[in-house]
């Protein structure tokens, strides 16, 4: 698995199938490099591959320093993603989690940080 010191650009952090496929789409868009971004996974199996899908990217348990987050989390696991994110530096963070509000998005986060809430779906893969 990949580490560096520093922060990364963008922490996503969930390395499920939408977090793979955005990951795969900002590298292949051009977006960043690899070593400019995180994938937060708590699965060891699922960072084992992610990993491998991504050579360069960040892939770890717990959310490293970080300018920005992307939560692609179950929506019971939200509150705490984002407030690890806040707490790993992140100042913006932007939510594909079903059924989480702007406002519970932004209580979580608490003052400061700018919030973003976004639908995608499954084409989007």
């Amino acid at each position: 698995m990949t580490s560096r010191l520093g922060a990364s650009r963008l922490a996503l952090i969930g390395g499920g199938n939408m977090g793979a496929a955005l990951i795969g789409g900002l590298l292949a868009g051009g977006w960043c490099e690899p070593h400019e971004l995180a994938v937060v996974e708590v699965s060891p199996d699922r960072r084992a591959v992610l990993a491998e899908l991504y050579p360069g990217v960040v892939v770890a348990a717990e959310v490293p320093p970080c300018a920005a987050a992307l939560i692609a989390v179950k929506p019971g696991d939200v509150g705490v993603a984002v407030a690890a994110a806040v707490a790993a530096g992140a100042t913006r963070v932007l939510s594909i989690a079903a059924g989480v509000s702007i406002a519970q998005l932004e209580a979580a986060a608490g003052p400061g940080v700018a919030v973003v809430r976004a639908m995608p779906n499954t084409p989007a893969l």
